[in-house]
């Protein structure tokens, strides 16, 4: 004999007007912005001071303050938050280019699965 026993597996909320508020609107320099510094960290895991001769430039600080003077502002032209944009994707390029030099002078894998991911 076998039962199905149901269990209470979370909560569901049905209700539009009801809904988490910890749940931040994604724009695409947020998202841009969050990336850079995934990035930023996955160089930092990746530089090892015995294998290479310097730690790569990731500009991280004026990133950084790019990031905030245009997310800060109430009201954004299309301009700014255009050039904004522009700015993160080639700070994030750059950090790209530079984990794939990093990856290729290492013999084995350093990351895992959902860092290489």
């Amino acid at each position: 004999m076998s039962e199905n026993k149901d269990t209470n597996k979370g909560q569901l909320i049905a209700d539009a007007t009801a809904c988490p508020q910890d749940i931040r609107y994604p724009t695409d320099l947020d998202l841009l912005n969050d990336a850079r510094e995934k990035s930023e960290e996955l160089i930092d895991l990746l530089y090892c001071p015995i294998k290479h001769e310097s730690k790569p430039r990731t500009y991280r600080n004026n990133a950084r303050k790019y990031y905030l003077s245009t997310a800060q502002k109430k009201r954004k032209t299309k301009k700014e938050i255009r050039i904004a944009i522009r700015k993160q994707l080639g700070f994030l390029n750059r950090n790209i280019k530079k984990i794939h030099k990093l990856l290729d002078k290492c013999e084995k894998k350093p990351l895992n699965h959902q860092q290489y991911k």
